[in-house]
């Protein structure tokens, strides 16, 4: 678990550039850029942070420079397009699964588009992700790799078989916990999920295919930022995280319902602080302001930490150490250090 006090990131240079950017992303009412912007500036640190195809999908394209207007655009066109190959992908996936009448969540990002969460072409992801009861997992597998899924050289991990790679490109993960979520002093798995009435009903994909929750969703969401990527910043753009957020919370009782739902699923990844932090960096980004240290220390951190993790690379590269720490620890403390040392080792010799 992570103190978010145990950080120390770096000042980052707030230009005129990066404040348009934040705002042009998050707040309520994108804002027309000035006239005097450095356009390659904002092109690149919108590129970094992850939110380029959001404010291509959010702003009026024609209130744009030509210099801006082009790197949108085409980021928007792009999100989209990999959206509709993930949805293609989903159908023929939910019609593998409803041959073998097993249940399949869609996760993550295809959750946000298939449900609507996120508006078309704002949210691109790289990978699908299921989850599936865990005694029908490897069957799923299976009969994917039947389809011409190819398997990758890798052990399954605590939450998820080898990655497997779709004959028309992409990736998919089978899984069956969600890590970060902790039910009865373990990962929560399909059924658990299902008993929280935490699923819903798919029904223009084939089979019995569900969304989670909303309130699910967002906990997943941060879960899976804080315990996975925050101190590997270069594996994930966390602001990716703060946009989910956004959509899938935007009033302050779906906060509420998150905290009083989920939060206790996720408290050994997320602190009280942490949760509360994150709240507070959503609703100021939300207005399109930024947080002031002495009003808002732990969301002023918070907010440091995300920006440093991508802007400075010397800073991303001195939190390896404390993520392999508080990993191994975390290992150790669930029983499966053996585990997750032989993940880590193992490629080393297949190089």
């Amino acid at each position: 678990m992570l103190d978010l006090r145990e950080l120390k990131p770096p000042e980052p240079d707030v230009t005129p550039e990066l404040v348009w950017v934040l705002r042009a992303a998050f707040a309520l009412e994108a804002p027309t850029p000035p006239a005097n912007l450095d356009s390659g500036l904002v092109t690149s640190q919108a590129r970094d942070l992850a939110v380029t195809e959001r404010i291509g999908a959010r702003h009026d394209l024609g209130e744009l420079t030509a210099e801006l207007h082009g790197p949108f655009q085409a980021s928007r066109a792009r999100a989209a397009a990999i959206g509709l190959h993930y949805e293609r992908l989903a159908r023929e996936v939910a019609e593998v699964a409803s041959g073998l009448e097993t249940p399949v969540v869609f996760l993550k990002g295809l959750a946000l588009v298939l449900a609507g969460w996120s508006d078309p072409g704002a949210r691109s992801f790289s990978d699908l992700d299921i989850l599936v009861p865990e005694e029908r997992a490897h069957d799923l597998f299976n009969a994917l790799v039947g389809r011409k899924f190819r398997p990758a050289r890798a052990e399954p991990t605590e939450q998820h078989l080898p990655e497997l790679a779709p004959p028309g490109g992409g990736s998919l993960e089978v899984h069956f916990a969600l890590r970060g979520i902790q039910v009865n002093g373990r990962f929560a798995g399909y059924d658990d999920l299902a008993e929280r009435n935490a699923l819903t009903h798919l029904g223009d994909l084939p089979g019995s295919s569900h969304l989670p929750s909303r309130p699910l969703a967002a906990a997943h969401v941060l879960a899976h930022g804080f315990q996975q990527h925050l101190l590997r910043p270069a594996t994930y753009p966390l602001f990716r995280m703060i946009a989910d957020l956004l959509d899938l919370l935007p009033r302050d009782a779906d906060w509420d319902a998150l905290g009083r739902e989920w939060h206790p699923t996720i408290e050994h990844a997320v602190t009280t602080d942490s949760f509360e932090a994150t709240r507070q960096l959503c609703e100021l980004l939300r207005l399109g302001m930024l947080p002031d240290r002495r009003a808002h220390p732990d969301a002023e951190t918070l907010f440091r930490h995300l920006v440093a993790g991508v802007l400075d690379p010397g800073y991303s590269r001195s939190l390896r150490g404390i993520y392999l720490r508080k990993r191994t620890a975390d290992a150790y403390r669930r029983g499966e250090l053996a585990g997750y040392l032989k993940r880590k080792i193992r490629p080393l010799f297949h190089r």
